[in-house]
């Protein structure tokens, strides 16, 4: 069984070739973006330049009955 990291890491690689295909661009995944003095945060995928960071969200919903 896929650990939930697994499951995650594998859709932030799904990601980041589904935005290189769309957009022409190299993502990175698990990029570092400077957001001012000493801080930074860690987006899911980001171009080399960082001009553009992403955030990947699965969604999934459970029928009840």
């Amino acid at each position: 069984m896929v650990s939930n990291k697994g499951r995650g890491d594998a859709f932030k690689l799904r990601c980041c070739n589904a935005l290189q295909r769309e957009l022409y661009r190299e993502f990175e995944p698990e990029a570092r973006i400077n957001m001012g003095d000493h801080f930074y945060k860690i987006s899911d995928a980001s171009t080399r330049e960082r001009d553009i960071a992403v955030e990947c969200k699965a969604m999934t919903y459970t029928e009840t009955r």
